[in-house]
């Protein structure tokens, strides 16, 4: 897989190249250094979060919940979700605003609102 945010996102030129690739690939720094600064109250989370699962290696492992606006997340054990999820930790605003619980084995639970009028299909 490659990086490829969509058309709304402003990233880095550059970045579409540097997303993860196959299973034996990790996250660049430029990647994780997205998400870091993606800006949710300005973007919205819908693109952030639909970019994460298109690069996460196993998509299966994020699943959304629309009756409950609840967004789970599973890192499998895999280093390289795990450093996602500390980017996303990093993010100033996505984890303060969204996060609700964090189970042991890397397992992540969020709260998404309906933002921007994110349609939240999640595919």
């Amino acid at each position: 897989m490659t990086f490829s945010p969509p058309q709304a996102i402003k990233a880095p030129d550059d970045l579409d190249s540097e997303g993860m690739g196959e299973m034996n690939d990790y996250p660049s720094e430029r990647f994780l250094g997205w998400i870091e600064t993606y800006d949710v109250l300005k973007d919205g989370p819908c693109d952030l979060v639909r970019v994460i699962k298109a690069e996460w290696q196993w998509s299966d492992y994020i699943r959304w919940y629309p009756r409950t606006k609840t967004l789970k997340v599973s890192t499998g054990g895999w280093s390289g979700h795990e450093s996602i999820m500390v980017a996303l930790q990093k993010n100033i605003l996505f984890f303060p605003i969204f996060w609700r619980a964090t189970v042991a084995g890397g397992h992540y639970t969020f709260r998404l609102k309906e933002i921007m009028g994110c349609s939240w299909r999640i595919a």
